[in-house]
């Protein structure tokens, strides 16, 4: 009897051990799956893989409801097979979150390095192109603000918040494309008058082969000042303009350099002019007074306009920017070499551009 009692007692131990051993609570899996989880939240699964992080997240949530569940029971009745089976799923679910994220990532990545190397060129070809183009308030300021946000989208993009840096580049492209768009209305505009620069600039220099003379041909959009004798290119050198240096010279004021063919009435030497030397031009013309005239007559001009005087070929050039009043500023020793080789009723042919827009905007083709 003793026997059989003690049997059974030690059978109910067996078996009440076997239980608690096999019901082990599912603390590491719970630990795994929370891990997998708080990784996959770093590498931003909930942007790029949203609907496995969601789905990892239920199956940890349904994980730890029934580990309370069990934990509410009697011990020995108590099955957390249930727990950790969905603990698995959790963790499963959270690295294919993981993996989907940084294929996604790496995906964006790319794209977000190609858009903004992209948008770079975009701007590099602006100031290539356009960079001399006066622009007005709205489109300065969007000129600014491609390059800051290009900056700020780079700054993102180092942090691999690509979130944030999607959103900058393509504001900032955006606003590179609005001012192109807008520079490149003004040229096209501009570059009408090019068959007239062609021949005037072409007359200039014949007239110099065929009178065995010295000629100054200015390229307002190369910034560029040519010399000729006898019809042969001797000497380029670079100027500086008015700010408003696109299209002709219409009143005083209006800081735009002229166009058209004119002399030198009077060399200045340094005692003559703040400029180290100049070159006075027969600025304004019959043309130009017929002009201003009409424009007066017919409401193009307020009618207190007063037609521009005092136009020069000077020194104290090489300011890097447009600063004159419209006359035409060479770098002092450049003004030197100019000054030595032309002598008062040299003629001076002012254009537009020696190349056409086509050109200058597509220089492959050339």
């Amino acid at each position: 009897m003793k026997l059989a009692l003690g049997l059974i007692i030690l059978s109910l131990i067996l078996v009440a051990y076997i239980a608690i051993s096999w019901q082990q609570p599912p603390i590491l899996e719970i630990k795994e799956a929370r891990e997998n989880l708080v990784e996959a939240e770093r590498l931003n699964s909930s942007l790029y893989a949203s609907r496995l992080l969601a789905k990892a997240k239920q199956y940890y949530d349904s994980a730890m409801s029934s580990w309370q569940t069990e934990n509410e029971k009697l011990f020995i009745t108590r099955d957390y097979s249930l727990a950790k089976r969905y603990a698995d799923e959790a963790s499963k679910t959270a690295l294919a979150s993981i993996e989907e994220a940084r294929t996604a990532s790496g995906n964006i990545k790319d794209l977000l390095t190609g858009q903004i190397k992209k948008v770079q060129d975009q701007i590099a070809r602006y100031m290539t192109i356009y960079r001399t183009v006066p622009l007005n308030e709205e489109h300065r300021k969007k000129l600014i603000d491609a390059n800051l946000l290009t900056e700020e989208a780079n700054m993102a993009f180092r942090k691999e918040d690509f979130q944030h840096a999607a959103k900058k580049i393509d504001s900032a492209e955006l606003c590179i494309n609005q001012t192109t768009a807008y520079s490149k209305k003004i040229l096209t505009n501009y570059f009408s008058e090019f068959p007239n620069w062609e021949d005037w600039a072409e007359k200039a220099i014949h007239n110099s082969k065929k009178n065995k003379t010295t000629c100054i041909l200015v390229d307002k959009q190369a910034r560029k000042c040519l010399l000729y004798k006898n019809g042969e290119l001797q000497d380029i050198f670079n100027i500086e303009l008015g700010p408003n240096w696109i299209g002709d010279k219409n009143y005083q004021g209006d800081k735009s350099t002229p166009e058209g063919t004119y002399k030198i009435v009077a060399k200045k030497s340094s005692n003559s002019t703040r400029y180290h030397k100049a070159f006075l031009l027969n600025y304004p013309n019959e043309e130009d007074h017929k002009r201003f005239l009409f424009n007066k007559k017919n409401g193009g001009l307020k009618k207190n306009a007063k037609i521009g005087n005092l136009i020069e070929i000077h020194g104290h050039g090489g300011k890097g920017t447009d600063w004159t009043d419209g006359c035409i500023a060479l770098e002092n020793e450049d003004m030197d070499k100019l000054f030595q080789a032309c002598k008062e009723g040299t003629e001076v042919t002012i254009i537009g551009s020696l190349k056409s827009l086509k050109d200058i905007i597509n220089p492959s083709n050339e």
